[in-house]
């Protein structure tokens, strides 16, 4: 029987580098109230 999770579960090193990086990058865009470009990047994390 599969189990369905809400949160998806991401390991190894790279991952998290890349997650950090644009968690970092859309953070610091959005205290400079840069919406566009906060929505342009959206989705190239998941590109990786």
């Amino acid at each position: 029987m599969a189990l369905h999770r809400s949160k998806p579960v991401f390991y190894g090193k790279r991952v998290r580098k890349v997650r950090g990086k644009y968690f970092r990058l859309k953070k610091k865009l959005d205290r400079e109230k840069k919406l566009k470009a906060v929505k342009k990047i959206g989705h190239k994390e998941k590109n990786y």
